[in-house]
């Protein structure tokens, strides 16, 4: 889950500077989901199906909108575009508190992790197996 509107120390700074920004300053939680959502479909390869992994309620917590985003597990990895527009791909994974690049040569193990994670299940599947 991620919490947008809140400070790191957990103080709630809402969306409301969002909001001024997004719709000429006529900003509200409507517009700022659409907002959030076509940087998901213009930032990812697949990204609107990507959006079909997201879902965003809004919460109010001291009289200010926060954002309660919550992303379901893909099997597939999202690859993200560098720069909008741009065919140059990218990919992240967590560690712990942090989120780091996954350079080309460590690639084959990040999908090996995955797959040992259950991830990949039909990945193990033999190939009579396997339906079209």
């Amino acid at each position: 889950v991620l919490l947008v509107g809140v400070e790191n120390d957990g103080r709630c700074a809402g969306l409301g500077r969002d909001f001024q920004i997004i719709k000429n300053g006529n900003g509200n939680c409507d517009s700022w989901e659409l907002d959030f959502r076509n940087h998901i479909g213009s930032k990812f390869k697949d990204g609107t199906t990507i959006n079909d992994y997201v879902t965003i309620n809004f919460i109010e917590v001291d009289g200010q909108s926060v954002a309660r985003i919550g992303i379901q597990q893909r099997r597939k990895v999202s690859f993200l575009r560098e720069k909008a527009g741009s065919d140059k791909l990218i990919v992240f994974r967590r560690q712990g508190n942090r989120t780091v690049e996954v350079p080309v040569e460590e690639f084959e193990e990040f999908l090996l992790n995955r797959v040992r994670s259950g991830l990949h299940e039909e990945w193990n599947t033999k190939p009579d197996r396997i339906s079209a």
